[in-house]
């Protein structure tokens, strides 16, 4: 939803599926120019098979790059490796040494207590990413946390912690904290998601930097009308307002209005070069 808020000069996204759900491909062609009105030209394609033992997933990108994604599961070969699964990975470039290219292996474990994930990445310094979701049984309590640690060095580059409660079936709560660089700890922050009614949802955020002594804050809500229709907004501290409008016309097919506006600048422009873009959503 994100990238409704910025300008794009036009983005395609287009989706086929098998009738059986083993196989899916996906297009993505983005024109946008979010930097001195300079066109990234990016186009990707992407294969994505699976079945109860295994996971493929290929994506082709211009400028020659392929990457490849094989996830074994585990558990569908051995009943006491259930909810265990090995991922490898390549990212090639076409025309490059395969010491440019990347590599690296996983291991993830799900089941109805905990989602996890620790990844070696070969090639890194031996540096390991490790992330894990916990939700105890019958509790309104979800743990998360994530980190990249490096072993050779005894050293955590860095790391985020949160905890999400939901209040009530109306209301919920979270808290987190992060660092980004391995040395200034303690960026703390706090959010709230409250369902006002049926059909509007309020969200508001609070941040605060020990390192830098800022304080900023979001506000956003969703309203989704009866028509089929949806209006989406944010603004923050730093004066960035973000409007999007959805409206769906016919079935499978939604119209986008959005705009990003900076309340600082004398323009008022948030991208360049104008702030409102528009967008076709077909589903079919």
């Amino acid at each position: 939803d994100e990238e409704y808020y910025y300008d794009k000069n036009y983005l395609i996204k287009a989706k086929l599926k098998s009738k059986d759900g083993s196989s899916e491909y996906n297009l993505k062609i983005d024109q946008s120019k979010p930097d001195n009105n300079v066109s990234s030209g990016s186009m990707e394609l992407k294969h994505k098979y699976s079945d109860e033992k295994l996971t493929l997933e290929t994506k082709i990108k211009n400028g020659g790059k392929v990457s490849f994604d094989t996830e074994v599961l585990l558990g569908a070969h051995n009943e006491q490796l259930k909810g265990l699964s090995y991922v490898l990975s390549a990212g090639l470039v076409s025309g490059q040494t395969l010491d440019k290219s990347s590599f690296s292996s996983a291991f993830k474990f799900k089941n109805d207590l905990v989602d996890s994930k620790a990844t070696f990445d070969h090639s890194k310094k031996g540096e390991f990413d490790v992330e894990a979701v916990v939700k105890p049984e019958d509790s309104n309590l979800l743990f998360g946390g994530s980190a990249t640690v490096n072993p050779r060095a005894a050293k955590i580059e860095k790391y985020s912690l949160g905890v999400v409660h939901k209040h009530t079936d109306r209301c919920t709560l979270g808290i987190q904290s992060k660092c980004d660089d391995g040395v200034h700890f303690g960026n703390f922050r706090v959010f709230k998601v409250h369902q006002v009614n049926d059909s509007t949802k309020l969200a508001t955020s609070v941040g605060y930097s020990f390192h830098t002594r800022k304080l900023d804050s979001t506000v956003g809500f969703t309203h989704s009308g009866s028509s089929g229709s949806q209006l989406k907004g944010k603004i923050n501290t730093d004066g960035l307002v973000g409007l999007s409008f959805k409206r769906e016309v016919s079935p499978g097919v939604s119209l986008i209005l959005a705009g990003a506006f900076d309340l600082g600048s004398k323009t008022f422009a948030h991208a360049l070069p104008h702030p409102i873009g528009f967008g076709v959503d077909v589903k079919l």
